[in-house]
């Protein structure tokens, strides 16, 4: 329950948005497999935070987000998009 697993060979866009609150940062981190491909930190300004990467992923591997989120559902997304 903590991955998403790739079944098609292919592009894909891997997109994760927060919000950072007024009490600390939010860190994110994307792993395809174990590798780190994306990291972001961001400052206690309570702003929206989206990173998107592309990334070629095989069946079998699988992704993972890493980190720390803001409080509130409504702000955070996680979203792979299959671009061929």
């Amino acid at each position: 329950y903590n991955r998403m697993i790739c079944l098609v060979d292919g592009e894909y866009e891997i997109t994760v948005s927060t919000r950072a609150t007024s009490s600390g940062t939010s860190t994110v981190g994307i792993l395809v497999n174990t590798n780190s491909i994306l990291y972001g930190n961001f400052e206690t300004n309570e702003d929206q935070h989206t990173m998107t990467h592309p990334v070629h992923l095989n069946r079998g591997d699988f992704v993972r987000l890493q980190g720390s989120f803001g409080t509130s559902d409504n702000y955070n997304r996680f979203v792979i998009k299959r671009l061929s």
